[in-house]
């Protein structure tokens, strides 16, 4: 009898590419609502992080990320993740939820510093265990930020970006 030829697994598919709305910090990415929002990381076929960030609504985690196939992992709050921190939303290298600095390492950059404090780790248990990640304060810009200077008005001087503070990601 011939064996029968066992076919590929197919590539699930990704919600960052499906979703409805585009990628945006202050809007859900699948119904476009503007609160209950959280940050998600997409994850491959592997169930390895990817530099992939969705902005979910709770509403939108129950219907799409919990029963999908693909695993999506809910950012810790203050994690540094160029593109998808609250100090990348001014940032002219910001597209979508994705930082585009060339000084990105991902970007094929040197790296790009962004200095947070380590996180505090704790383990839950009960009902299978957890790790849990306390990032503290988020940080407070990347040396890689950027906005653009503002013209002056009525004889004000141009507005000039915060000082940088960050480590290498």
């Amino acid at each position: 009898m011939a064996k029968a030829k066992q076919l590929a697994p197919l590539p699930w598919r990704k919600l960052s590419e499906d979703a409805a709305h585009p990628k945006s910090p202050d809007h859900c990415q699948c119904c476009g609502i503007d609160h209950d929002l959280h940050v998600w990381i997409e994850c491959d076929e592997a169930d390895r992080e990817t530099a992939v960030a969705m902005m979910v609504c709770d509403g939108c985690v129950k219907a799409h990320i919990t029963p999908h196939a693909r695993l999506y992992l809910q950012m810790e709050p203050n994690r540094p993740f160029p593109g998808a921190m609250h100090v990348c939303w001014p940032c002219i290298h910001q597209v979508g939820l994705r930082c585009a600095s060339p000084l990105l390492k991902a970007n094929g950059g040197a790296g790009l510093p962004i200095r947070a404090a380590q996180p505090t780790t704790s383990f839950l248990c009960g009902g299978g265990c957890r790790t849990i990640n306390d990032y503290g304060l988020t940080p407070p810009k990347c040396d890689g930020f950027a906005v653009l200077k503002l013209m002056a008005c009525a004889g004000e001087p141009p507005t000039e970006p915060p000082e940088t503070n960050h480590g290498l990601r």
